[in-house]
């Protein structure tokens, strides 16, 4: 380090742990780094140098806060082999995060996001400068996310390392891409260059995937087979599914999960298995936040009422009742259900719970966690009826005098059998119906028919109904008629040919019963909760190791509920604040909102003991039901 430095600065080769400053004191200047001088930044902070191999930083300002912040705690910089969406979680709450990662060959590395791209003839790209420290060279990339211009990314390139900094400008949201948005990682010349040269020729895909991988090359199979329809002197390999889930494979499961696991083969030789797992405590939970017999049925009565008035009486008593519930549901209570694929040779559907009772820090919205999931080889109904009435059981003990208000689901029939085992009303997800036009009529005639059919929000910001926001029959067919020359007339038909089903779990009014006063509607957290976990899941595995990784990141989800009782939780946070409370009446609460050991969790333990509560206390909990059973 420099002779010269100024006394002022914070030198992080004199302190074995690298420590992260809070949001509140800004990381990075631009001026900071454009130009190799301190220029403080209008948060009256900012962070000058660079120095290999540590950060030095250097603040005149907030210097004090600082060292206040670090006496006081601390966190390392998480390393990682890669990034993926899920290391990203709390970007919205935390709005800067920062990890290190090995050397790249990449200039920017990959994180499945866009970081430039090409629209009417504009170029967007990232910023590359260099940084000059002593005798120092260093290369900084800033990037702005091509979809998102409040998201960005700096990639700081030293020796032996690789730092990164994701953060979020002024009131900038980070939401995880869809799957089809997702950007794939391309190979960069060198290597590619080195693959058609060295490492393809004579070898088969996995000889040459063991040779790149042992040069430091993160490739996919499927990117080095790719690469071989070019490469003739390539040896080519068999193809088919990449895992196959065998009857031994079945057999040697159900020696351990016998209770769970039903298996055969049918008359065509073919294997047919389901697997089921219920997470008991997720359903105590989710049971602890549905609303009384009596409290919906008094919902039902108003609904009903409601519906039978005048449109603009209902209008008027409708944004009263927003004014209580501005997130537009009365029951934050709902399941949601989905099946997901790709993760092996068999399909997972899992069955999320809703519970007022804990929010996401990110969003403030009721959070959703996984209450079961079953692993099945075939789509057929059959299966989906097992489930839900596994379901059912598990759920029976916990919903005395309760309901579960509504299930959302996409257009799959056979999720059907979820809501008639609980006795809960259907609610069609918007989003899966407009999909279902865009693939069935094209692009262009769904698009233009989408305000007529779900509605829009206009320019003053009131929101203008559609089709699906009728509460009658009659008004359904008065508006279906009224659009019929206004959008394709084969999605006149399919709308016309499935109104049924439409009046009874599409439009505005068995939402309305279900405790849902907004007419949009959709599947959204299934869906979000898929790409988490196929970030995590990236490749199709064998059952016992899928299981494995299932079961893995659900108890992942549920430990964060348990972490909010504390305040231990990043993700997660408790609706009613317990912080004046004394250990009393939190541990009344607690148990209230289904939470095991709450009397352990009222007296706030450390967090590497709210880390697997309910694993500790399974023999205690048991032992409460069987008590309040006997009495």
């Amino acid at each position: 380090m420099s002779s010269n430095q100024p006394a002022d600065v914070f030198d992080f080769q004199q302190n074995p742990i690298f420590y992260e400053i809070q949001p509140s004191i800004e990381l990075f200047a631009e001026e900071s780094y454009q130009k190799n001088e301190n220029i403080p930044s209008s948060s009256n902070c900012s962070v000058v140098r660079y120095i290999d191999p540590r950060m030095i930083y250097k603040c005149n300002v907030c210097l004090k806060t600082f060292k206040e912040f670090k006496e006081k705690k601390g966190f390392r910089i998480p390393v990682l082999d890669s990034i993926q969406f899920s290391k990203l979680e709390t970007l919205n709450e935390r709005r800067t995060l920062i990890f290190s990662t090995p050397p790249i060959h990449e200039k920017v590395n990959y994180d499945g996001l866009k970081w430039s791209k090409t629209e009417n003839g504009k170029r967007q790209q990232p910023l590359y400068r260099t940084i000059v420290f002593d005798d120092s060279r260093l290369s900084l990339v800033q990037c702005t996310e091509a979809s998102n211009p409040n998201l960005k990314k700096e990639v700081l390139h030293l020796l032996d390392r690789v730092i990164l900094r994701y953060f979020l400008t002024e009131n900038g949201v980070f939401e995880i891409p869809d799957s089809s948005d997702v950007k794939k990682k391309r190979l960069g010349g060198t290597v590619s260059e080195d693959l058609k040269n060295n490492i393809l020729p004579l070898r088969t895909t996995s000889a040459a995937l063991v040779v790149a991988n042992g040069k430091g090359y993160d490739l996919s199979r499927k990117q080095i087979r790719n690469m071989t329809r070019s490469i003739k002197s390539a040896i080519p390999e068999k193809s088919g599914r990449r895992v196959i889930t065998t009857l031994a494979d079945v057999k040697v499961l159900g020696n351990t999960n016998s209770n769970n696991l039903t298996y055969f083969v049918d008359q065509i030789g073919e294997l047919v298995f389901t697997y089921l797992h219920v997470f008991e405590d997720a359903l105590k939970i989710f049971a602890s936040g549905c609303p009384t017999k009596r409290d919906f049925e008094e919902w039902t009565e108003r609904a009903n009422r409601l519906y039978s008035e005048s449109a603009d009486i209902r209008k008027t008593e409708l944004n009263m009742i927003l004014e209580d519930f501005p997130s537009g549901v009365i029951f934050p209570s709902r399941i949601f259900v989905d099946t997901t694929f790709n993760l092996s040779d068999c399909y997972v559907t899992f069955v999320l719970g809703e519970s007022g009772h804990f929010r996401t820090k990110t969003s403030n919205k009721p959070r959703v966690f996984p209450i079961g999931y079953m692993i099945h080889s075939h789509k057929d109904t059959s299966n989906h009826q097992m489930f839900a009435e596994n379901i059912k059981t598990a759920l029976g003990p916990f919903m005395t005098g309760r309901v579960a208000p509504a299930v959302l689901m996409d257009g799959e029939k056979s999720l059907q059998e979820y809501a008639d085992a609980l006795e809960s009303s259907v609610i069609r997800c918007d989003w899966h119906i407009l999909r279902l036009l865009s693939h069935k009529f094209g692009k262009k005639a769904s698009k233009q028919g989408n305000h007529l059919i779900f509605g829009y929000k206009k320019s003053d910001g009131s929101w203008k109904s559609g089709l699906l926001g009728s509460y009658t029959k009659d008004q359904f067919e008065r508006r279906l008629a009224k659009i019929e020359d206004k959008i394709d007339h084969r999605i006149h038909e399919w709308l016309s040919s499935n109104k049924s089903w439409l009046l009874d779990s599409s439009i505005a009014y068995p939402k309305l019963k279900s405790g849902m006063i907004l007419q949009y509607t959709t599947n959204n957290p299934s869906e979000n909760f898929n790409k988490l976990l196929k970030t995590v899941i990236q490749k199709p595995h064998p059952i016992a190791e899928l299981i494995r990784k299932v079961n893995d990141f659900s108890e992942e989800k549920l430990n964060e509920i348990y972490k909010s009782a504390i305040g231990e939780s990043d993700l997660v946070e408790l609706s009613k604040d317990l912080s004046s409370c004394n250990a009393s009446i939190r541990e009344d609460h607690l148990r209230n909102i289904g939470l095991m050991c709450p009397q352990l969790l009222s007296y706030y333990p450390p967090s590497t003991v709210s880390q697997t509560p309910k694993n500790n206390c399974k023999r205690k909990f048991s032992t409460e039901r069987k008590g309040r059973a006997l009495q």
